[in-house]
């Protein structure tokens, strides 16, 4: 069986200023009606539009008013979607950044490499070139053979030094450069050849270095730095039969 209908209004208005919602509708098609707001009523305290007509009708709708806002205007709704367009470009235009951020970084990096290695280059030949000088002048005094101390990082000579001490004053100079005393501590510390530890200006001695950063609650690290001392006899003439 199905449900009874009615043609009455969903909603009155009566002149005392009372708003009545429509909740049900009696089998023979009228509507009840009870205050609006309320929240549940008997349909026995419901009230039919003849005995709200008797308190005079001032108005009536057959259906509820729609909320305001909640019909967007088309104006609004292309706002909103601008909005969301922009907040995309916005979002790639950071990402395009921080790209473009981190290439110049590494593209400074390495600029920074390719100066350090040409400066080594540089120093490598005006060593080679000094040590060409000391050899001569050796050679020219007919001397006998002299013992230079050579600084050297990683096979790349460094420098030529008559003594030990300034050969490694060199190095430490050049590693300690490479630290400043805000970020960490640095200590330094030469390990001699075992055959000559007893007499360190006649053998090889390699720099080690121990760091600790400032913030770091760890002892540090210790590792090889690379710089070694090496003793070199520069003879003052050819020696014919020493060559064989």
């Amino acid at each position: 069986m199905s449900a009874p209908t009615t043609h009455d209004p969903l909603v009155v208005n009566t002149k005392d200023g009372a708003v009545w919602q429509r909740r049900a509708v009696t089998a023979d098609g009228r509507g009840l009606y009870a205050v609006a707001g309320a929240c549940s009523c008997p349909e026995y305290l419901m009230a039919t539009l003849a005995e709200l007509a008797e308190h005079g009708i001032a108005g009536s709708a057959y259906a509820l008013p729609v909320p305001v806002g909640s019909v967007r205007s088309p104006l609004e709704q292309a706002l909103d979607e601008l909005a969301g367009v922009s907040l995309s470009l916005w979002e790639e235009e950071q990402d395009t950044a921080r790209l473009r951020l981190a290439l110049a970084s590494a593209q400074r990096g390495r600029r920074e490499l390719r100066a350090r290695v040409a400066a080594l280059l540089a120093e490598r030949h005006e060593t080679n070139e000094a040590l060409s000088d000391v050899t001569v002048a050796i050679r020219e005094r007919d001397a006998s053979p002299l013992t230079v101390f050579r600084a050297s990082h990683d096979s790349i000579v460094m420098g030529l030094y008559t003594t030990a001490a300034e050969a490694r004053k060199h190095c430490e100079t050049v590693v300690r450069r490479e630290y400043t005393d805000a970020d960490c501590k640095v200590s330094l510390w030469w390990r001699e050849d075992e055959d000559t530890v007893d007499q360190p200006q006649d053998g090889e001695a390699e720099l080690y270095e121990h760091v600790k950063p400032n913030n770091f609650d760890g002892r540090g690290y210790t590792s090889r730095t690379g710089y070694v001392i090496t003793p070199v006899e520069v003879a003052a003439s050819y020696d014919e039969e020493a060559d064989e």
